[in-house]
């Protein structure tokens, strides 16, 4: 049975291998090609299994009991037909770019509509807060979704967030400060995103992408308004991509209480506070930083007439008293936290008979002990972790540009074109060389105080004046106020009026009427003056110049806290000791510093760009 079962197998074999080559005759005559090659060597392969076949039958009784014979397997020219089962592979499928929604929760309003890529979604000129947001992505073929986080007032950056959560606060009033939006999965590989933000001050920001921060921080200002865009990878982006991000710098800032003054107005970054040439004592003092950056803390604490060094003080609260007429003696001042991995904290005193001592730092003391002298001024500044030793006016670089004037600070990236340097002096400069000032100091200018009061002249005045006019140095003149009221505000412009007649003085550069905090005695001091007084005195005083340029001198904090809009508007100069200006009003002249050093002036002199 066995035997018959192979020699049937054996049969319809041989009669399938018989009709295939009948069919396809080779060409004896016809050279041998790829495909005439392998289908002889097909042949003499089948030939050769076939006459093996046989053999096996014969000799059939030496094959195992179990075993059968296979039939052959015919051999074919490769294919590139899918084997039986394979599936057959697919064309990729083009990808689909995906869309966006995105809609805001906005001050006074609440949750907006839904807008579409590329359209604006919260506010603009209306000064309202955005306070949330949520982005929907959705619509491609392409693994991914979105991931967006958000910088919220007192609260920094929050936790991110993913397709279609809300990012930042409802209810709180808190405003968004920055934000940063990111693709996620596969997305990444085909697309970018593109955000850009109207920030308060500002206006609309430059286009950030792919998770870089777009708004502010460190400033305080709102997010008012926002639009988002997804492109093809690496495609152009929608506008201009510049300063989508402005980050405060980190500060230090400080206040010094000052005998017969009270509280000075607060210092930056290396500006002094406190006086010099008027020996007066510091009775107390606070210092704080402001970094959106870094966390840790500024602790401090100082040596006190009659009861020596004080527990430590931090972030802001005093050391030192008020109202017991002691005299700081010495100081250190250190950083604790992250912020002390990434800084260093500078400080040195000005010191009675002593002037100012060199810079230390990281809680080393600055001052006397034992020696009882009172510490008079002092400055504090933050430079990066073992950076360069502070020096005066260090951060401003005058240069030129051709034949033009240019000032410029690296740390605020400021450039300042065709800037006049113009300084301020009083007595308190001492004796000044015009001739080295006009010689090797390169000033466009100068402004003399006039005096201060109703009828005291400054001590230099009549000297400073003969000189520069001597010299042909352009100059203005200020006078500081100790006004009240309207009265005493027209007695003051009287007293500069008939000072400049008297002296046949033309103040090209103007007349500026300096409004600072002092304090006479409790009852006689800049808290007890109203905003609404001060503009009725500036606006006397003004009034009772008109023949002469006149305007109004002042600190930012002083214009900002003290003075209505009108009186503001009445400002050309103002103070802030800082890399940059950032007086919201207009003014062509920016007092920058009151440590700069220059020949022929043998003390620290009030620096300005005017523009």
């Amino acid at each position: 049975m066995k035997k018959l079962k192979s020699l049937l197998i054996l049969i319809f074999f041989f009669c399938f291998i018989t009709n295939v080559f009948a069919e396809e005759p080779i060409n004896q005559n016809e050279p041998l090609n790829e495909q005439n090659l392998v289908e002889s060597n097909l042949n003499e392969e089948n030939e050769k299994e076939l006459e093996e076949s046989k053999q096996n039958l014969d000799n059939d009784e030496k094959i195992e009991e179990k075993e059968e014979i296979s039939a052959p397997v015919l051999r074919s020219a490769p294919t590139t037909e899918p084997e039986v089962g394979e599936t057959p592979e697919q064309p990729e499928q083009p990808k689909i770019k995906p869309t966006i929604k995105y809609q805001t929760h906005v001050q006074n309003i609440g949750w907006m509509n839904l807008v579409n890529m590329g359209e604006l979604s919260g506010t603009s000129g209306r000064g309202l807060r955005m306070e949330s947001i949520k982005i929907d992505l959705s619509g491609s073929n392409v693994e991914g979704s979105i991931s967006y986080q958000v910088h919220v007032q007192n609260k920094g950056w929050i936790n991110a967030v993913g397709n279609g959560g809300y990012a930042g606060t409802t209810g709180e009033g808190l405003r968004l400060e920055a934000i940063k939006i990111n693709l996620t999965g596969d997305l990444t590989n085909y697309y970018d995103i593109y955000y850009q933000v109207h920030a308060e001050n500002y206006g609309w920001l430059g286009w950030a992408k792919n998770g870089e921060e777009a708004g502010t921080a460190g400033y305080g200002l709102r997010l008012e308004a926002i639009k988002i865009v997804i492109v093809e990878k690496d495609a152009n982006a929608p506008g201009n991509v510049a300063n989508h991000f402005h980050e405060k710098p980190i500060e230090v800032v400080y206040t010094t209480h000052v005998q017969d003054i009270g509280w000075t107005d607060r210092s930056y970054n290396g500006s002094p506070s406190g006086s010099t040439g008027q020996s007066k004592r510091l009775e107390g003092i606070t210092i704080s930083y402001n970094s959106p950056r870094y966390s840790g803390n500024i602790i401090y604490q100082t040596h006190i007439q009659d009861i020596g060094w004080s527990n430590w003080s931090s972030n802001g609260a005093m050391s030192g008293t008020t109202g017991q007429s002691k005299r700081l003696e010495s100081i250190k001042i250190m950083l604790e936290g992250e912020v002390a991995n990434h800084y260093d904290v500078y400080y040195r005193t000005h010191v009675q008979d002593i002037g100012w001592t060199g810079w230390v730092k990281n809680g080393a003391e600055s001052g006397t002990t034992g020696q009882s002298k009172r510490l008079e001024s002092i400055e504090i500044k933050l430079v990066e972790k073992n950076g360069s030793t502070p020096t005066p006016e260090s951060d401003f670089i005058w240069y030129y540009e051709g034949n033009t004037k240019v000032l410029t600070n690296p740390a605020s990236n400021i450039k300042i074109r065709n800037a006049k340097k113009i300084i301020d002096v009083s007595e308190h400069n001492g004796r000044i060389d015009w001739n080295k000032v006009r010689n090797n100091a390169d000033i466009d200018g100068v402004i003399l105080r006039i005096g201060y009061g109703s009828y005291s002249l400054d001590g230099e005045f009549l000297y400073n004046l003969s000189e520069v006019k001597r010299l042909g140095i352009p100059y203005g003149v200020y006078l500081f106020s100790y006004a009240e009221n309207n009265a005493e505000a027209l007695s003051e412009a009287n007293f500069v009026k008939n000072t400049l007649v008297n002296n046949n003085a033309n103040p090209t550069l103007g007349v500026y009427y300096d409004l600072e905090n002092w304090r006479i005695s409790d009852t006689s001091n800049t808290d007890n003056i109203s905003a609404n007084t001060y503009e009725g005195m500036i606006n006397t005083f003004i009034s009772n110049l008109s023949g002469y340029n006149t305007s109004v001198y002042t600190f930012i904090n002083f214009a900002n806290n003290k003075l209505t809009s009108n009186s503001r508007s009445k400002i050309t100069w103002i103070a802030q000791y800082y890399s940059r200006c950032e007086y919201n009003g207009s003014y062509n002249m920016w007092q920058y510093t009151s440590s700069g050093v220059l020949p022929g002036i043998n003390s620290r002199v009030d620096m300005n760009v005017r523009f």
